[in-house]
């Protein structure tokens, strides 16, 4: 079960990470993203392999942020969810904020797209640090 903050556009799930149940649609790429990640180069190589990223993503923040408001390298696909088990990098980590200000850009800049979905998924418990870093970025 899920429940949107209108802010973020955010989805915030109440089950365990390995409990979530993905519908088995082949129109809808399913990334998962891993809580344990400390540094930028492991979240842009578990984008890219889970987001299947083309290959010119440069692997920085600007190429991400493009990257995530395309997505027309992904044939036949209709939509995207990103979950994710937690917040990545460390608290108080600059990248924790510019990362969460991408996604909610993006999932924004697809709200106007009936044709494609984008939706970014965190755990519940984390949903009072995101609206707080985001409110202060």
């Amino acid at each position: 079960m899920t429940s949107a903050n209108h802010d973020t556009g955010f989805l915030f799930y109440a089950e365990r990470f390995d409990d979530l149940v993905i519908a088995q649609d082949p129109t809808l790429l399913v990334a998962r993203v891993s809580s344990r990640i400390r540094q930028k180069f492991q979240l842009f190589q578990i984008l890219k392999t889970e987001l299947k990223l083309p290959d010119y993503f440069g692997s920085n923040w600007d190429a991400l942020e493009e990257c995530l408001r395309d997505f027309s390298w992904l044939e036949g696909v209709r939509g995207v969810q990103l979950i994710h088990a937690g917040l990545p990098f460390p608290e108080g980590h600059h990248s924790r904020g510019v990362y969460l200000q991408i996604l909610r850009d993006a999932v924004k800049s697809w709200t106007a797209d009936p044709k494609f979905q984008f939706e970014v998924l965190f755990p519940e418990r984390n949903r009072g640090e995101i609206l707080r870093l985001l409110r202060t970025s």
